[in-house]
């Protein structure tokens, strides 16, 4: 077949990604070319609320995929929406990377009353809030956006005390040691700062995190479509179905900031979750469910139902 155009937006991050499937396919036998695309969410500096939330990361790459301009677009998969774009479908789940959330400043200890934590996820806002009040501190929650150098930054100006980050993209990025756990550094132009890897009992991650969604359009060439299974992984695939299903059900029912991880051992699959109340009141939803891992999208409908039981809420409603 001829070079697959891989699609992606341009930051460092979304470059680093497509690379990599790139690099994968052309391993796999199938020679690749990267394509940038300029998306809304790159050049609008206001507050994803309010210009689409995640989405507005994946339409433009999806028009280039709709439009004959790429063959295949790369997104992360926390990123995507759960609702599949009509003619598009996620042919591919490469091998998941580190689910973890990393802190990048002070440390969960030495936050004091007033301590400023920036983000501009409400998933992560509700668990910081959660460490705060178990350690009797009152922080501030400062939403924050910009790509890893610029929040880094921020932390190092004493625009804000610590922030978060997806353990995955600083790994993809090349920013921290495959194999540091715990507490180390990354570093950015202006020096390094502090970074500890949150363990999932702290902070639970994104639907998706960790994983990158190969599109293409539904009438692809069955050679594209046979190229994408080829870097395809069945337990990533069973165990992000879990998440985004949990996800997708949810939102028909609430608006709550959460938080989902499934894994898989052998043929069993467990997906923990977390929700935040959409009144803002103190305390989180926490609940998890088990089952054979053929089964993810029901576990995930399942699961959904249950934590909006716990919340109060009802589909019907």
């Amino acid at each position: 077949m001829s070079t697959i155009r891989v699609g992606a937006r341009r930051s460092p991050l979304a470059v680093a990604q497509a690379t990599w499937v790139a690099s994968r396919l052309e391993a796999a036998g199938y020679p690749s070319e990267l394509v940038g695309i300029d998306t809304l969410g790159d050049v609008d500096r206001r507050r994803l609320t309010e210009i689409g939330g995640t989405g507005v990361f994946a339409t433009a790459v999806r028009d280039g995929l709709l439009s004959g301009g790429v063959d295949v677009a790369v997104h992360s998969l926390k990123d995507l929406p759960v609702d599949p774009a009509p003619g598009l479908v996620v042919a591919a789940t490469p091998t998941r990377e580190d689910v973890r959330d990393v802190l990048v400043g002070l440390g969960v200890d030495e936050w004091r009353d007033g301590t400023r934590l920036g983000t501009g996820s409400p998933r992560r806002a509700v668990q910081l809030a959660e460490l705060a009040r178990a350690r009797g501190v009152e922080v501030e929650i400062v939403p924050i956006r910009g790509n890893v150098d610029h929040r880094i930054d921020l932390v190092r100006q004493g625009e804000v005390h610590a922030t978060l980050l997806a353990a995955a993209g600083l790994r993809r990025l090349g920013r921290i040691p495959a194999d540091l756990e715990g507490i180390g550094e990354v570093g950015v132009a202006s020096g390094s700062v502090r970074i500890e890897l949150l363990e999932l009992s702290m902070m639970l991650p994104a639907a998706g995190q960790g994983c990158l969604g190969v599109e293409c359009r539904e009438d692809a060439d069955p050679a594209l479509l046979t190229a994408l299974a080829s870097i395809d992984d069945v337990d990533t695939h069973r165990a992000v179905s879990a998440e985004r299903t949990f996800l997708k059900v949810l939102e028909a029912g609430c608006l709550a900031p959460v938080g989902a991880f499934a894994y898989i051992s052998g043929s069993h699959l467990t997906l923990r979750a977390v929700a935040g109340r959409e009144s803002g009141d103190a305390g989180l939803v926490r609940d998890e469910l088990s089952g054979d891992a053929q089964d993810a999208v029901e576990l995930g409908s399942a699961l959904a139902r249950r934590v909006l039981a716990l919340l109060g809420k009802d589909l019907d409603e």
